[in-house]
């Protein structure tokens, strides 16, 4: 299905975006995980939403300028009827440098529906250990799957050595979030409906 899902100005000329929207929602519509509540899904943005580097330029994305003109970004609308889909399954949560800037700059555009925001401790470098104390924090011993492209040994070791569930996806950054992304989330999130719960 095709559907106009933004329209407005990009540099300068007057832009409406079409997608082909595959409805995941519809595809993969599961029961939603037992009492205890549905697993985190932490989502990063660059690297994840907005692919960047050398080459960077991948089918189905636009180029948006966002934030009073300080950032410029590829964005692919469809990610938004992606992640809605898997709102169903899981809690959402963006867990980026970017923090609120990510609601209110990059929400609207993907169509997102609200979301958690991890507040970071220490100032963004290479590599998620930055990240991963205030992460762990987050999550506790819930279930978890954590979208990012520059995991490192440090984010591994905590993921395999967790008494909960854990799943770790590290995008291509210069591609960004993919379908069969979205199918390993699919996966996971079925494959909890079996976790002892105590």
């Amino acid at each position: 299905m095709t559907r106009l899902i933004w329209a407005g100005r990009i540099e300068g000329t007057q832009i409406a975006v079409q997608v082909t929207v595959v409805n995941f929602a519809e595809k993969y519509a599961g029961p939603a995980m037992a009492s205890r509540g549905n697993p985190y899904l932490l989502i990063d943005v660059d690297g994840v939403l907005a692919p960047f580097g050398p080459g960077a330029k991948p089918s189905g994305f636009s180029r948006y300028t966002v934030g009073e003109g300080e950032h410029k970004v590829w964005l692919n609308p469809a990610h938004g009827g992606w992640l809605s889909a898997l709102h169903q399954r899981y809690e959402l949560v963006w867990a980026t440098g970017w923090e609120y800037q990510a609601v209110q700059l990059i929400a609207p555009i993907l169509h997102l529906p609200a979301m958690a925001v991890i507040e970071f401790s220490q100032n963004p470098a290479l590599g998620a250990a930055w990240k991963l104390p205030d992460v762990i924090a987050f999550v506790g011993d819930t279930p978890a799957a954590w979208i990012d492209d520059d995991m490192d040994a440090e984010a591994d070791h905590w993921a395999a050595h967790r008494s909960s569930p854990t799943l770790l996806i590290k995008p291509d950054r210069a591609v960004g979030l993919a379908h069969h992304h979205i199918h390993q989330l699919i996966d996971f999130s079925q494959s909890l409906l079996s976790f002892p719960t105590s």
